[in-house]
């Protein structure tokens, strides 16, 4: 698994049976799936493992421990190996090459740990230096993800019944299988875990907690989740794991967000922002701050209070332009803000808004229909109240000029949407009297664009 992450990964809603979850799906963002599968499927966890360290230590492996633990690993393999050279106890030697073959893994170079992890097996088998051959089995699975070598360990701690090593065997395979994913077996082995966890260290029982709530929530056990993510909070925050607790936050949100708690969702994704910024890591939270946003918008529409859904549907905008969001995740929450706007009656900003949007990147042909009517109507009121009065100068067929009237224009973009209106109602199975209020429509106002040019 790499390096303290997890993720978090959501899982989309297929009950269809359902109209309002349908319609609140459609305006899930792309993006933030994305996010989420990178984070709950695509990272493994960080445990510290417990090692034993030999009875006797000399200064030179006192020295070379005190490098390892400062993140000096090169400095920590030459002292490893210098020792290793000159070590006469078959025992030491085993601990040696385990630890030389964990931080080589650490380094990246899985070929060179590779080596050293063989060499420790083998001498520890041949000596039956079983708490050698436990550590090399559990750091081999652990960095090259191999479930082989991880259930030896776990095999070899329940022999030694050694209660700290089977707790992190136990929670280094239940991490294992939850990113295969293979829940009943991931919750098996943390619940093994978890009846041991007076045994380990608050950093990997948060940990623990995490991937039980992640579980739940892939179980769709969303009140069981938040109680074990919320428990993840707790050690997380006693070990000052920043990055955990980044994680935590994320999978909290997600899970408010998914059940439309979206004043819950914000809250916890503005924590996940916070930390993002604290670490330097990259994460959805902005993203999902605009999801969140976006979600409270249309809840707000939904109720006709559409001055909030004004304010949130612009809070939830500004956040994806800036960070570059999909072109789907715009066009959806505008399409919020402008409907804002239209039902309102502030026809000026409705109709700029409805000019700007990409109506053709909504993500479904009811909320296009919805917004072609809107945006048909509108420049067909602007061209009919200010007709004769906007004059304007184009290119004419013999490429000399000629005046046009510019409310004109405006009726013949209404006339476009009005058709696109027709063709996107069609789809959705509009009623023929509609449909029919839609061709006469287009008919009356195609008759008063025939006088449109003035010169």
């Amino acid at each position: 698994m790499d390096k303290n992450n997890i993720n978090k990964a959501g899982k989309e809603d297929n009950k269809d049976n359902d109209a309002e979850k349908k319609k609140k799906r459609n305006f899930f963002p792309i993006i933030f799936v994305v996010g989420i599968l990178i984070l709950f499927f695509g990272t493994y966890f960080f445990v510290h493992p417990y090692v034993d360290k030999p009875p006797e230590i000399s200064n030179a492996e006192n020295i070379a421990l005190q490098k390892e633990n400062a993140g000096n690993i090169t400095g920590a393999i030459d002292d490893y190996n210098n020792l290793l050279n000159k070590e006469t106890s078959e025992e030491k030697k085993c601990i040696y090459y385990t630890r030389i073959a964990k931080l080589y893994s650490q380094l990246g170079k899985e070929e060179i740990a590779k080596g050293y992890y063989k060499n420790a097996a083998s001498l520890a088998r041949d000596k039956n230096f079983t708490t050698c051959l436990y550590e090399a089995m559990f750091w081999r699975g652990y960095y090259e993800k191999n479930t082989t070598c991880l259930m030896k360990a776990v095999e070899l701690a329940e022999n030694l019944n050694d209660d700290k090593k089977k707790f992190y065997s136990y929670s280094q395979l239940a991490n294992y299988y939850l990113n295969l994913p293979d829940l009943t077996k991931a919750m098996d082995f943390y619940d093994k875990a978890r009846v041991l966890s007076n045994n380990g260290d608050d950093k990997t029982i948060g940990y623990n907690y995490l991937g039980i709530g992640i579980v739940y929530d892939r179980l769709d056990k969303y009140d069981d989740a938040l109680q074990n993510l919320k428990q993840a909070e707790i050690y997380l925050k006693k070990s000052d794991d920043k990055e955990g607790l980044l994680n935590v936050y994320l999978a909290i949100a997600y899970i408010y967000a998914k059940n439309n708690e979206t004043k819950n969702a914000i809250e916890y994704y503005k924590k996940a922002d916070k930390i993002s910024n604290i670490t330097n890591k990259f994460s959805n939270s902005k993203l999902g701050i605009a999801y969140a946003y976006m979600m409270l918008a249309q809840k707000k529409s939904d109720e006709k209070d559409y001055n909030a859904a004004i304010e949130n549907a612009k809070a939830s905008l500004n956040l994806y332009v800036d960070h570059y969001s999909s072109e789907h995740d715009v066009a959806s929450v505008q399409n919020i803000l402008c409907y804002g706007y239209f039902a309102t009656e502030r026809q000026l900003e409705a109709r700029e808004c409805y000019n700007m949007l990409k109506i053709e990147a909504l993500d479904n042909d009811e909320n296009k229909f919805k917004a072609y009517t809107a945006r048909a109507s509108l420049n067909e009121f602007f061209g009919l109240k200010y007709e004769g009065v906007e004059i304007g100068i184009v290119e004419d067929e013999n490429n000399g000029f000629k005046k046009i009237d510019v409310s004109c224009q405006r009726v013949l973009t209404a006339i476009d949407d009005y058709k696109k209106a027709l063709e996107t109602g069609k789809r959705i199975n509009l009623g023929n009297e509609e449909l029919s209020n839609i061709v006469k429509k287009i008919s009356e106002l195609e008759d008063k664009t025939k006088e449109c040019s003035v010169g």
